[in-house]
């Protein structure tokens, strides 16, 4: 029987963190912890040892809890989420209380303690939540709870408890959001996403690589104090007169943008390779200052083109290993962003 409507009803979700899926593009379970955590011990933020608020759970006391159970609060494993719902003209309204944090142990769950939402609140709308290469790189904390973006259970719900009745509690979460009938938070119409990737061009045969690593040695050689500003100075002496300029890898960051179904990029930093040492990253602003043209384009033009081998090391926060740069270039030019990586 269809829900039509209800007051303002208490709620409890369960969120394990290993049912969330890769493809959701973060893990709520896993990130939230290890933000909270060095709040919690330099006091800027309460853990308090259940939702009633009645006794605080200093830095001390986690950390003899942690040692008395063999487990870490940073590495909880399992989220509950105190909620009041509400369902009415045919719109569901969700507000956010708090956050209890529970871990695994051989004599089963361990409770760390419960935080106040409104006690985060500002932290977690100025935080971005760490995304793998399905996510975007600027989704915030509040977005993903607000928009339920995660895997979950509904264990209570007013006074009742589907903790034995995963049927029920699945039935109630499809009628409520996966009806299109009823209205709920989405995020904003038309805000821009973005992912970033960083990748690696190294000086190797093809004719684009060595362009590339060629127009820029030749360039450095020819203006010495520019290469000095850039951190040279920690790879060759300035007593050098005919120093050796050896460069072997260039590491990019790139950000991919995607608003109203148009793709743009801009490179965020490079880092040069030189006689076997990093030099300092250099922003867009430097980098467009390095005048060296490449088969007669400008270095940052040069590059953002990406006529040439790359390898990419990370999109957003995860490392990536063997994949094809260019399909995964290919896949972002064309938008193709929540199916980046051959799995």
């Amino acid at each position: 029987m269809a829900i039509s409507s209800f007051g303002p009803t208490n709620v409890l979700l369960k969120l394990s963190k290993q049912k969330q899926d890769d493809t959701i593009g973060y893990n709520l379970v896993l990130e939230l912890p290890k933000l909270l955590y060095p709040k919690i011990m330099d006091g800027s933020v309460i853990l308090w040892d259940s939702p009633s608020k009645t006794t605080k759970i200093s830095a001390e006391g986690l950390k003899e809890l942690e040692k008395t159970n063999g487990i870490y609060f940073d590495f909880s494993e399992n989220l509950f989420i105190e909620e009041v719902w509400t369902l009415s003209k045919r719109a569901i309204e969700t507000k956010t209380l708090g956050f209890t944090f529970k871990g695994n142990t051989e004599n089963g769950l361990i409770t760390f303690g419960f935080i106040d939402y409104n006690d985060i609140f500002s932290l977690l709308q100025n935080t971005f939540i760490p995304s793998n290469a399905n996510g975007f790189s600027n989704t915030g904390y509040i977005e993903a709870i607000k928009g339920k973006h995660f895997n979950y259970e509904i264990l209570q719900f007013g006074q009742d408890n589907f903790t034995n009745d995963e049927s029920r509690a699945s039935e109630l979460k499809n009628q409520l959001f996966n009806n299109p009938s009823i209205k709920k938070y989405n995020s904003p119409v038309g805000v821009a996403k973005y992912k970033s990737i960083g990748y690696e061009i190294e000086h190797n045969e093809n004719e684009n690589n060595d362009a590339l690593f060629n127009s820029l040695t030749e360039y450095f050689k020819e203006n010495i104090e520019q290469f000095m500003n850039l951190g040279g100075y920690q790879i060759i002496s300035l007593l050098d007169k005919e120093p050796k300029i050896n460069i072997t890898k260039i590491i990019v960051w790139e950000e991919y943008k995607m608003q109203n179904g148009i793709i743009s990029s801009e490179i965020k930093n490079i880092q040069m390779v030189v006689n076997g040492k990093k030099m300092l990253a250099t922003d867009i602003k430097n980098i467009r200052k390095i005048e060296a043209l490449v088969k007669s384009k400008p270095l940052d033009i040069f590059i953002q083109e990406k006529v040439y081998d790359l390898t990419v090391d990370f999109i957003n926060d995860e490392e990536i290993k063997n994949q094809d740069g260019f399909e995964i270039i290919r896949k972002l030019n064309e938008g193709q962003w929540k199916n980046l990586l051959d799995n």
